[in-house]
């Protein structure tokens, strides 16, 4: 598409170009015409600059004169009004892209959280679990290293997780100096099809968490309840997993440290998941060590005692209430007694989980 350039817009720019095709004849004329009365100084000192040379040429008559004037102008309007159409106009796609501001709409943004949500999802999930347990290290043993075995494990372990030393001593310090006072919170719940669902939060106000869970269970087709409506479908165990060594090796050391160990048992990949009491757990995670067989990863978890099977519906829908409670940035972990299937959660143009309802009108 051609554009006008700048200097031929506006009135001053309209006036320019009409002169240009009007000028042919009369405004080329009244530029060089010598008809035109020049004030008397400027002809006399003109003349009286003319070179000697210039009166050997003598001198040509006034229609001569005249006709080459016109002839000239004519040239002259022709040449320039060919030049000002030339320079005047442009196409657009000679500058395509110059100063162009680009704008990251929803596209761009979604195919960012495409690419990235997961992965700083898990990332975030990694550094909460790290601080919470730093913290309650600190809750139990105080800040000093030296002094508290389970605050060296938590920072140990966050390291290992990929949590930068920065971000933990800044969160030690921050809840040192008093600026930060928690508390760690267990809300229990009925989820989708009856299952039993908890949050562990650690929290600086029970009302705002409860209120952001409550939310959280009534977009999901479940309801928050009272502290004992659901932990009866859990048993709180001390699990430490290995790689790397076996059933044997482990149970040996732990004879030889005298380690209480309640259950071993070996996974589909190899790894050896050992079980023991919550009381007993540092105990025998340190015992271990002391022999050589360090953990990949050890916490006093919440297993399930029995198992509640969902339809697609409700099983959906609890995916949906697990998503929700994780994006609370009070809880650490969210436990349920469910058999889950592979039903995934169906995301909107942002990146967002739907509910159940929304994708059933979207099929139709």
């Amino acid at each position: 598409m051609w554009q006008p350039c700048v200097w031929t817009q506006g009135p001053a720019g309209a006036m320019f170009v009409l002169a240009s095709l009007f000028g042919l004849g009369g405004a080329s004329a009244f530029v060089s015409s010598p008809s035109v009365a020049a004030p008397r100084a400027v002809q006399k000192a003109s003349s009286s600059a003319r070179p000697p040379w210039a009166a050997a040429q003598g001198t040509q008559s006034a229609p001569e004169t005249a006709a080459a004037a016109n002839g000239r102008g004519s040239g002259v309007s022709l040449v320039g009004f060919g030049l000002l159409w030339a320079a005047g106009w442009r196409r657009g796609s000679a500058r395509t892209g110059a100063g162009r501001i680009v704008v990251r709409g929803r596209n761009y943004e979604c195919n960012i959280k495409g690419k990235k949500g997961k992965r700083e999802a898990e990332l975030a999930k990694i550094i909460k679990k790290c601080l919470s347990a730093v913290i309650m290290a600190i809750k139990e043993g105080g800040a000093d290293e030296t002094n508290n075995k389970a605050l060296i494990r938590a920072i140990k372990d966050g390291v290992k997780d990929g949590v930068s030393r920065s971000t933990i001593d800044g969160r030690i310090k921050k809840f040192v100096e008093g600026k930060e006072q928690v508390d760690q919170i267990m809300f229990e719940g009925t989820g989708p099809g009856g299952a039993a669902v908890m949050a562990r939060t650690l929290t600086d106000s029970k009302i705002r968490t409860r209120a952001h869970i409550q939310e959280a269970f009534k977009k999901s087709d479940g309801e928050i309840g009272n502290t004992g409506c659901a932990n009866f479908a859990f048993e709180t165990k001390g699990v430490l997993l290995f790689e790397g060594t076996s059933e044997d090796a482990i149970m040996e050391a732990a004879m030889e440290a005298d380690a209480e160990l309640e259950e071993l048992e070996t996974q589909e990949d190899g790894s050896v998941v050992a079980l023991t009491a919550p009381e007993n757990f540092r105990a025998v995670q340190e015992a271990l060590e002391a022999k050589d067989l360090v953990s990949t990863s050890a916490d006093v978890e919440y297993l399930s005692i029995t198992e509640v099977e969902l339809d697609e519906k409700d099983t959906y829908n609890l995916k949906f209430l697990i998503h929700q409670l994780e994006a609370i940035d009070d809880v650490q972990e969210v436990v349920h007694n469910a058999k889950l299937n592979d039903i995934e959660l169906e995301l909107n143009s942002y990146g967002i989980p739907m509910t159940w309802m929304t994708v059933q009108k979207l099929k139709k």
